[in-house]
């Protein structure tokens, strides 16, 4: 540090105090008193100082809200249909026209024996258009000889992706991209909607009339549809109601699904192939498992 910027000590004694100090000068001692006012004005300061930025924050936000006001707050009924628009946007497949499409691939397409090995199930699940995932598992018969994994691999079909071997190579998995028909998504099933009681009784009719020769075929209660605000669902005047449905039996049915309303989307399709299944009228050698989800407004 430059030596003329240090800070320097001067002498000063009492004598010299003296020397300059007037005739009038008095030397006293510090008053206690004057202490403690200087504490206590000091205090005062600080707390003062302290409630004048408190208050002034607080009135300064007031201000800021009064300048940009918040958004006004959305109704239930407005959150319910903005939830219900967001669903909206989800591919899914109608089951009069999905299912038909199904049929006439797993007809045409699927191959029951690919290199000794027997077509034992195909599963698809979270249905959608226009293509939706299946996954088909053929199994290799413990009698079989002659057939290994080599043989699937060089005889499976061009469109069999992804081949897993499972269960001590016993089973093989494949997946396969199957067309469902044009893209539609459930805003277009929730565009016309039937009534909750012309839903229950046409649809629900149309399922009884497949009960003799289907093992299952119900449609369940209707509850609402999407995310109900806080407030519960008296809020909503006209909420979006959904039913799942299931139908299980022989897979000659098929055709009886292009009489399912346009409320009807259809979502897991699960095929069980035995070829030495006898049939009779609720048994087949193709068994077939189809669910789906129902839509209504009151």
């Amino acid at each position: 540090m430059p030596q003329d910027r240090r800070i320097t000590h001067v002498p000063y004694t009492l004598d010299m105090l003296v020397t300059a100090a007037g005739p009038a000068a008095v030397l006293k001692r510090p008053s206690a008193t004057t202490q403690r006012k200087r504490m206590m004005i000091l205090t005062l300061a600080a707390v003062l100082a302290a409630l004048g930025w408190k208050y002034g924050k607080a009135e300064y936000e007031a201000y800021q809200r009064r300048l940009h006001p918040p958004p006004p707050q959305k109704t239930p009924a407005e959150r319910y249909a903005e939830d219900i628009a967001q669903r909206g946007t989800a591919p899914i497949a109608l089951a009069a026209t999905a299912m038909p499409a199904w049929g006439r691939w797993f007809i045409n397409d699927v191959p029951l024996n690919v290199g000794g090995w027997k077509l034992g199930s195909v599963s698809c699940a979270g249905l959608a258009t226009p293509a939706t995932l299946c996954r088909l598992t053929y199994t290799l018969p413990p009698a079989m000889r002659g057939a290994t994994n080599q043989t699937f691999l060089e005889a499976m079909t061009d469109w069999f992706a992804e081949p897993k071997f499972a269960s001590g190579d016993t089973a093989v998995e494949v997946t396969a991209q199957v067309k469902l028909g044009e893209a539609s998504r459930l805003s277009d099933v929730l565009e016309l909607l039937p009534r909750a009681m012309v839903l229950r009784s046409d649809f629900g009719s149309r399922l009884q009339t497949l009960r003799p020769a289907a093992s299952t075929a119900v449609l369940s209660e209707l509850g609402v549809f999407g995310t109900l605000p806080p407030e519960g669902a008296t809020v909503i005047a006209h909420p979006v109601l959904s039913a799942l449905w299931e139908v299980s039996g022989p897979m000659r049915n098929i055709s009886e699904f292009r009489s399912f309303p346009p409320s009807a989307t259809v979502d897991v399709i699960e095929a069980a192939v035995d070829l030495d299944a006898t049939p009779d009228l609720k048994q087949s050698k193709f068994m077939l498992t189809v669910k789906g989800t129902a839509y209504a407004r009151d």
